[in-house]
């Protein structure tokens, strides 16, 4: 599942070992530089992360097709260049009043699951919603591109 989703920027060694690490940790503190991966894994082994705690930062979306209670926290990949850029994120259930969309926010909570066209996705059972300050650099990259993109700058 990986593969698909990374295609040339896929290697099995590095996508291992963030697997393992992930699945080590009591807490998934996910930063800009592993949130595409680190979503990507969580979705692929979803049943190995249930009831995890996790935190990590986004923007807001809600739709009409969403329950009151529930929105979308992500950011926008790029996997090559602007025109191929795609929205990853994870759906969030909050008993707090929710932001309004593309606010920015910290979220804390759970790792659970919900089902979503016959699948089972990641859903987070979120404890906080702490709006933040936009990121200098709202885009996220695959590891393996963004450590040929700074290589090349250096």
């Amino acid at each position: 599942r990986l593969r698909e989703e990374l295609g040339i920027w896929y290697d099995r060694d590095i996508y291992q070992e963030l697997s393992e690490e992930l699945l080590h940790r009591e807490t998934l503190r996910i930063t800009d530089k592993d949130f595409l991966d680190s979503m990507l894994i969580i979705s692929a082994y979803l049943d190995r992360f249930q009831d995890r705690k996790v935190e990590f930062t986004g923007f807001v979306y809600h739709d009409g097709t969403m329950a009151e209670n529930e929105l979308a926290v992500a950011r926008i990949s790029i996997t090559c260049c602007l025109a191929d850029a795609t929205v990853y994120g994870l759906l969030v259930r909050s008993d707090q009043p929710l932001p309004p969309n593309d606010t920015w926010v910290r979220v804390h909570g759970r790792i659970a699951a919900t089902r979503f066209m016959e699948e089972n996705i990641p859903m987070i059972l979120a404890d906080r919603l702490e709006t933040i300050p936009a990121p200098d650099q709202p885009y996220v990259y695959p590891r393996l591109y963004s450590s040929y993109v700074f290589e090349e700058e250096s």
